[in-house]
Order: C-alpha cells, then structure tokens, then sequence
C-alpha cells in the first residue's frame, strides 16, 4: 500500500516542487511589479504636470500676442497724436512768426513816424527862424 501510495503521489511531488518555484517567482517580480506601478504612477504625474505645463506656455503665448497687438495699437495712437502736436507745433511757429514780424513792423513804423516828426518840427522850427530872421 505504501509503494501504491507512493507511486500515486510521486507526480504530484514535481507538480508541488514546481508550486513551489512558481510562488517564489513570483515574490521575486511581486517587487518588480510594484516598481513598476509606482514608475506608471509616476510617469502619470510628470504627463499630467507635462500638459499643464504647456497649458501654460500657450496661455502666455496668447497674452504676449494680445499685449504686443495692444502694444503696436498704441504705438500707431502714439504716432498719430506725434503728428497732430507737431502741426499744433507748426502752426504756434508761424503765428509766433507772424507776430514777430507784426511786432517789428510796428516799431519801424513807429520809429518812422517819429522821424518823420522830428523832421516836421525841425523843418518848422527852420522855418520859423528862416521868417524870424527875414523880419
């Protein structure tokens, strides 16, 4: 009976032999599985830091495109007062200008004028000698 039993779990000795390096196979790559999902873990975050990383760089990438057409607007606006203060600019020259121009032609003509009366009193005062003289 003992050899019966023998030969009847004799096979069953290799089967739990090899139960046996199956359970120890598979401890050894139970720590390699877990590596590995902490390593899926972490490549999930760096994905997910990855996209909102680029989220970012196309939010600024907007903002700067937004600020520079703003910054061009504003140049042109710059621009245009520049034109409209330089022909404000031009037309005080030539009104300061003209001013001056008027002004010096005043004095000359009031300077003319008083020669002109300075020779009218001179010329009466000749004369009234030149009668003064001849009575």
């Amino acid at each position: 009976q003992i050899g019966c039993l023998h030969e009847t779990l004799s096979p069953f000795d290799a089967v739990a032999k090899r139960v046996g390096e199956i359970g120890k196979l598979l401890s050894s790559q139970e720590e390699t599985y877990d590596e590995l999902a902490n390593f899926s873990r972490d490549l999930s975050g760096a994905e997910a830091q990855a996209e909102h990383a680029a989220e970012l760089l196309r939010s600024a990438g907007e903002a700067a495109k937004e600020m520079k057409e703003s910054a061009q607007k504003n140049q042109a606006m710059l621009q245009a007062n520049i034109k409209v203060l330089e022909k404000k600019l031009a037309e005080w020259q030539d009104r300061v200008a003209k001013a001056e121009a008027a002004k010096q032609e005043a004095a000359a003509a009031a300077l003319a004028e008083a020669q002109a009366d300075e020779d009218t009193t001179k010329g009466s005062k000749k004369e009234e000698k030149a009668k003064k003289e001849k009575a």
